[in-house]
């Protein structure tokens, strides 16, 4: 709670972005699975309260950030997560724990 509330909230979409987004080093995440890597890292790296919004209103982020940019089209078939989220995701962090 010492960070401002402003910057928590930063956090979260910004690791959103960053997760969803293609870059030079990594292709882009699904938004599925972006938001999963999210809960796994709620309470750890993100406010729990502003995380829980962020779930919640998930659908209506997405419609947003599809009117200022589209989600490239992903091969799920050849996605390979990183092995830092792969670690995360496979320790079944529970989301809903605080």
């Amino acid at each position: 709670e010492q960070i401002p509330i402003y910057g928590r909230m930063v956090a979260i979409v910004d690791t959103f972005d960053a997760l969803s987004s293609k870059r030079p080093y990594k292709e882009a995440y699904p938004p599925d699975i972006a938001l999963d890597i999210i809960r796994s890292e709620r309470g750890a790296s993100f406010d729990p309260y502003l995380t829980d919004l962020f779930i919640d209103y998930f659908p209506q982020f997405l419609a947003i950030r599809e009117t200022i940019g589209t989600f490239e089209e992903i091969n799920i078939d050849s996605f390979r997560l990183s092995q830092r989220d792969k670690d995360h995701l496979k320790a079944g962090i529970d989301p809903s724990a605080g």
